[in-house]
């Protein structure tokens, strides 16, 4: 059986705390700027090919589902961006209003 080295422990349990943790955001009403959210899934990305190179699985396992929470919240922030920019392109014309 392959031993289990005490810095795989460290990043699995803090992967741990983190995903549950980001499922309050995924729920609130408020957001994190997509601007934070990329730089987070992609760094969050990196380090977990990173643990996978030096055997860390627990590790892996861990930052991945960190990895899918932020990708959710970024998501959700990218569809409420795109939604704000449609609603602030709809002209309102009827009568009364003059259309620009």
């Amino acid at each position: 059986m392959a031993e289990i080295i005490w810095q795989d422990l460290v990043f699995m349990i803090g992967g741990f705390i983190f995903a549950p943790a980001l499922l309050f955001s995924i729920k609130a009403k408020t957001l994190p700027a997509l601007k934070t959210s990329i730089p987070t899934v992609l760094v969050l990305s990196v380090f977990t090919g990173t643990y996978l190179t030096m055997h860390y699985y627990l590790a892996v396992i861990s930052t991945a589902l960190t990895v899918a929470a932020w990708a959710a919240l970024m998501i959700q922030a990218f569809k409420v961006r795109s939604k704000k920019r449609r609603l602030r392109d709809v002209r309102i014309v009827g009568p009364g209003i003059k259309d620009k």
